[in-house]
């Protein structure tokens, strides 16, 4: 879900959005059990996923827009074939377009790898090892918004 604070008159020279990317263990087949009975903090890879949301969503907003906003996406299913970062930023756009907050244009990523010299769109983890290109690409109908690659000898 996106939600926002409507702060009436206070004055912010920036624009305070949280963005937060949640793996719960179940998705996955995992549950806490022993000591620690409960999810503990975000992974890194849960914190790199909820920058990677921010940074084609922040450039989205209207310039005058400062209300306190936080974008949530919570995985509860996976099945390790596909990622879900993807969908994640999917989710978060048309989330953002449904709420009533001033968001340009709906986005979507797309995570595309080099294996067997071809390029394969939304690649899962297990092609993504073998991959020498690990590009993942941010766009709406007009532009490209965001691009973050890694290549090994391509």
């Amino acid at each position: 879900p996106a939600v926002n604070n409507e702060m009436t008159g206070v004055d912010v020279d920036f624009f305070p959005l949280t963005c937060q990317f949640a793996m719960k263990y179940y998705s996955h087949g995992k549950f806490p059990g022993g000591f620690i009975k409960r999810e503990n903090r975000p992974s890194d890879h849960e914190i790199l996923m909820s920058r990677l949301m921010d940074r084609p969503i922040r450039p989205l907003f209207e310039k005058w827009f400062t209300a306190e906003t936080q974008v949530v996406s919570t995985v509860l299913s996976y099945d390790k074939s596909c990622s879900p970062e993807s969908l994640a930023i999917l989710g978060a756009s048309a989330s953002l377009m449904l709420s009533d907050m001033p968001f340009l244009q709906p986005i979507a990523g797309v995570r595309v790898g080099y294996v067997a010299e071809e390029f394969v769109a939304n690649a899962g983890p297990s092609m993504m090892q073998d991959s020498t290109l690990n590009l993942f690409m941010v766009a709406s109908k007009d532009a490209i918004v965001m691009v973050e690659a890694d290549a090994n000898q391509l």
